[in-house]
């Protein structure tokens, strides 16, 4: 607003007022100004500044093209140069197709010479609107964006690009829409049967699905690499209760060896060492027996049992620990 306020003001010493109309809600994606003219700037024209006497309609001189040394590019050749492009007349006929569309619209069994515009095609963006001439020449100024009719939702092409109104001064007129296809990634590419070689090398698409492959790429191995720690988090993990479960058993191990044994005979055969046989000038050794232990077990509760042996171990094991003593337990008649 203050834009042209200022141009108004600068370049035709006039004052403005501009008003909103319509903004932009679910049905209309722009905005709507109304401009009244209030009068001359006060003070007459602003300094330092030169004016431009209004015009009613501005057309820019275009005689030095007929003054070029070369040709008009040839329609083959203007083909290849935008790949995407149609031109159509104001009755929706179809004149002209870039390569890669062509090829793109006659594999779905189309016949582009008996089809028309409006078939083909239905207008996405901007939306509410129809491919009719003075429609388009509404909207000349916006983004317009096609997809194609009766097509899976996979498969349906999507082009966006710009109107341009050809040979606008005769009766023939005919409409160019310059145009790439919008697609995001290269499987979405694919899917609408084109080709990365089809996409023009200045069409900025090209650049922004081979950055996005790279970051997917890029994405996918982080993942990867992610689960790999994960899975080598886990198997540390489960090696490490592996171990903490070895070394218990080690120790349950040890206590079975070390109460068998003597401390230094176990030591050895820890060691896998020969045990060399001692001799002992005197020894004495005691002989123990429960008497009637079978009578004993008949009578009484299991747990009986084992809550007697229990405490005669116990009784046996601290006289042994004290005196330093060697025991050796058979649970058979000697």
């Amino acid at each position: 607003i203050g834009i042209i306020k200022t141009v108004c003001r600068q370049l035709h010493n006039t004052v403005v007022r501009m008003e909103i109309l319509q903004g932009i809600d679910d049905t209309h994606n722009h905005v709507v100004f109304a401009i009244r003219e209030l009068g001359p700037v006060s003070g007459g024209r602003a300094s330092g500044t030169s004016v431009v006497r209004r015009q009613q309609s501005f057309k820019p001189d275009l005689s030095y093209i007929d003054r070029l040394s070369w040709s008009p590019v040839p329609a083959a050749q203007f083909c290849q140069i935008f790949p995407f492009h149609i031109i159509f007349d104001e009755h929706q006929h179809l004149c002209q197709l870039g390569t890669s569309l062509f090829r793109v619209v006659t594999t779905y069994n189309i016949d582009v010479q008996n089809i028309k515009m409006n078939d083909l095609f239905v207008v996405e963006r901007p939306q509410g609107m129809t491919l009719n001439f003075d429609d388009i020449k509404a909207h000349i100024n916006m983004v317009f964006i096609l997809q194609s009719k009766n097509s899976e939702p996979k498969e349906a092409l999507r082009l966006k690009g710009q109107m341009v109104c050809l040979n606008e001064d005769d009766s023939d007129g005919k409409m160019l829409f310059l145009c790439s296809p919008r697609v995001c990634d290269l499987s979405e590419l694919s899917g609408r049967r084109l080709y990365l070689s089809d996409l023009p090398l200045h069409d900025a698409t090209r650049d922004l699905m081979l950055l996005d492959d790279t970051r997917a790429n890029q994405h996918g191995q982080i993942v990867k690499l992610e689960d790999m720690n994960s899975k080598l988090n886990v198997a540390h993990q489960a090696l490490a209760d592996a171990h903490q479960d070895l070394e218990k058993e080690k120790d349950l191990t040890d206590k079975l060896l070390y109460s068998m044994f003597p401390v230094h005979v176990a030591s050895q055969l820890k060691q896998n060492e020969d045990v060399a046989a001692e001799t002992f000038p005197s020894v004495t050794i005691l002989f123990s027996d429960i008497v009637g232990f079978t009578s004993i077990c008949g009578r009484c509760h299991p747990s009986q049992v084992i809550n007697m042996l229990d405490s005669l171990y116990k009784e046996f094991d601290a006289v042994t620990r004290e005196n330093k003593l060697y025991k050796v337990t058979l649970i058979r008649q000697l």
